[in-house]
């Protein structure tokens, strides 16, 4: 006759099986999500567009905030985005602004251009 270990504690031999604070509600995933529309607000000093809100693929809710980007975008935990224009795929970055102060500017790396991608993309 073979003999099977008892199932009895899922967790058995798992070290922190005692505590589960150390292994509950702590995500160290992060997805990619592509950006299909922007919503733009002009800046009042030196008119130009920064990008005000994004949508998310086929989503036609009023999409994700430039506050939510930048948050994603500066954890290193955080969700990361990219975007499909001029016939190229782009990773969506924040940088410095090239026409004002701002820091937190939503824009776009590419190997072909030094334009921001992210404004060549359908309005909403």
């Amino acid at each position: 006759m073979i003999e099977h270990p008892k199932l009895s504690d899922p967790r058995q031999g798992d070290e922190t099986a005692g505590n589960l604070s150390e292994t509950q509600g702590v995500s160290t995933m992060s997805s990619t999500y592509r950006i299909t529309a922007v919503r733009v607000e002009t800046t009042a000093d030196d008119p130009h567009e920064h990008i005000a809100r994004v949508r998310i693929g086929l989503d036609t809710s009023a999409g994700r905030s430039r506050e939510t980007l930048v948050s994603d975008l500066n954890d290193p935990q955080g969700d990361r985005y990219d975007t499909f224009a001029n016939g190229e795929l782009t990773d969506v970055v924040l940088r410095t602004c090239p026409t004002c102060p701002a820091t937190d500017y939503i824009t776009t790396t590419s190997k072909n251009t030094t334009a921001n991608n992210l404004l060549e993309l359908p309005r909403y």
